[in-house]
């Protein structure tokens, strides 16, 4: 499966409005061009050189911009944790980090207190295989 063909408008959106109908919160797009930039972002490049070659950076990038890029009306983090989640498990990898350590780092990363590279870190700290081999 190609992580193009995952990150599109329409799936994330799905996902987005799932979240918000379990969850609650105010449904809707802020912005359907920062949410199209957030999806963007495992891909970016300059030149023929992508800057995000790790399946971590390309989650971790993702994790990030969705949350900054703030294109949700609401529920941005949640949507982002749970992309976060999915992309991982696309590459083998599971997230072992608790709840209270995902939300704090959606938290840190929304109120400016942690670089993308620092987030990167964290994922790969807090990760193992899908499949239970470690």
């Amino acid at each position: 499966m190609k992580l193009e063909n995952i990150l599109t408008l329409r799936i994330v959106t799905i996902i987005h409005n799932a979240i918000i109908e379990y969850y609650g919160g105010a449904g809707g797009i802020h912005s359907k061009n920062m949410i199209l930039s957030s999806l963007s972002a495992p891909f970016s490049s300059y030149g023929k050189q992508e800057f995000y070659l790790t399946p971590i950076e390309k989650a971790g990038i993702l994790f990030y911009s969705i949350i900054k890029n703030h294109g949700f009306v609401d529920g941005n983090k949640r949507t982002a944790c749970l992309m976060l989640s999915l992309i991982l498990h696309i590459y083998g990898y599971r997230l072992t980090a608790s709840n209270l350590s995902i939300e704090k780092m959606a938290l840190d990363i929304a109120n400016n207190r942690i670089s993308k590279e620092k987030v990167f870190l964290w994922i790969y700290h807090n990760i193992g295989f899908s499949n239970g081999k470690e």
